[in-house]
């Protein structure tokens, strides 16, 4: 293949152009075969030149086309690193650190922003959802069901009481308060931090075991009937069958003192969010390395953040508020239900009738 040199200038193209189309020259003629009068001295040989074939391979001079005229072209390196730089695609050019960092900032004060903006403009849902929830509990009496501390001297007195009215022995009683392990709730909560109540955050579970000696099983479905149709909310978890008594446990309940934690909502500024992202030096500079102004646009979105601070706080409190009284009324509402089902099979246990048994 011939090679074609790439050069500068309009003469120099010219040559190199006439060089490259240039025809191939034509094979020298075969020389007569002025032996062929001749006797060949060796049978084989003279077989084997007889014989069909391409013919007598060309001389080396004869194969190799002629001389070119040589031409100073002035040959220069035609490929040029720098040419390229400008057809790198974008998105592979590599990324400024600083502009990401940058970035990332800007995008976070404006989702701060929009928290802020959007917990105000909720300040009197959460206001009403509140009142509803505070409606809802008063019309529940979940107060009185179940109150703000054990109180097992009073409900130990409705049962000794009961069981007098009733003709009902007890000859043991235990209390067992709540001892289940606890979380600590948080006291207070960092910016938009939300913390979701459990059942055990807001109620206390107690347990009074007592083993009983009843005159007939009507007075015992009397005297059980009469201590969970008291104020207080009673669950029967079980009766069952002792030594000549049966043995019964209640369930009753109370909340725990439990306050909504306290929202501390501090201010924004950009040198303590700089350096969370781990970007050093002074505003100043930063400013002046910031050619797209992302560092303009996150001042804007922590003003309007910091602008709202107090009605924020206003609209967190409101919220954890809310949160509060709702745990406990639905607590309270599965609490009951489930109460109402369980104590309305206890009455009809079968270990109520081995007394009527016994007694026959």
């Amino acid at each position: 293949m011939r090679t074609c040199l790439f050069v500068t200038g309009s003469v120099a193209l010219l040559a190199a152009a006439a060089a490259c189309n240039k025809p191939r020259p034509e094979p020298l003629p075969r020389e007569p075969d002025t032996t062929a009068h001749l006797a060949p001295s060796n049978p084989d040989a003279q077989a084997r030149k007889d014989a069909p074939g391409p013919g007598p391979a060309p001389s080396p001079a004869a194969a190799q086309p002629a001389e070119e005229p040589a031409v100073d072209v002035g040959v220069q390196d035609v490929y040029d690193a720098s040419e390229d730089v400008g057809q790198v695609p974008e998105e592979q050019a590599p990324a400024d650190p600083l502009a990401e960092k940058l970035k990332r900032l800007k995008f976070k004060a404006r989702r701060d922003a929009a928290w802020a903006r959007a917990a105000v403009a909720n300040i009197e849902s959460y206001r009403a959802d509140l009142k509803k929830f505070e409606r809802d509990a008063a019309q529940w009496e979940v107060d009185r069901h179940i109150p703000s501390s054990p109180q097992l001297d009073t409900f130990k007195s409705t049962v000794y009481d009961l069981a007098g009215k009733n003709a009902i022995v007890i000859e043991y009683y235990e209390e067992q308060p709540d001892a289940a392990p606890r979380r600590v709730l948080p006291e207070t909560l960092q910016g938009n931090r939300e913390f979701e109540y459990e059942d055990l955050d807001v109620r206390d579970a107690h347990q009074v075991v007592l083993r009983v000696v009843p005159p007939d099983a009507a007075s015992m479905r009397t005297w059980l009937g009469k201590v969970v149709e008291t104020q207080r909310l009673v669950k029967i978890r079980n009766v069952g069958v002792g030594l000549g008594s049966l043995i019964v446990n209640f369930e009753v309940y109370s909340w725990r003192n439990v306050r909504p934690p306290l929202h501390k909502t501090d201010e924004r500024t950009l040198e303590v969010e700089l350096k969370q992202i781990g970007v050093e030096g002074s505003l100043e500079q930063l400013l002046e390395q910031d050619r797209v102004g992302q560092i303009q646009h996150a001042a804007m979105s922590y003003k309007e953040f910091n602008d709202a601070i107090p009605k924020l706080d206003e609209a967190l409190a409101l919220l954890d508020q809310g949160k509060l009284v709702a745990a406990r009324l639905s607590y309270f509402r599965r609490t009951y239900e489930d109460a109402q089902r369980t104590n309305a099979q206890a009455l009809q246990s079968k270990a109520i009738d081995t007394v009527e048994k016994k007694a026959k």
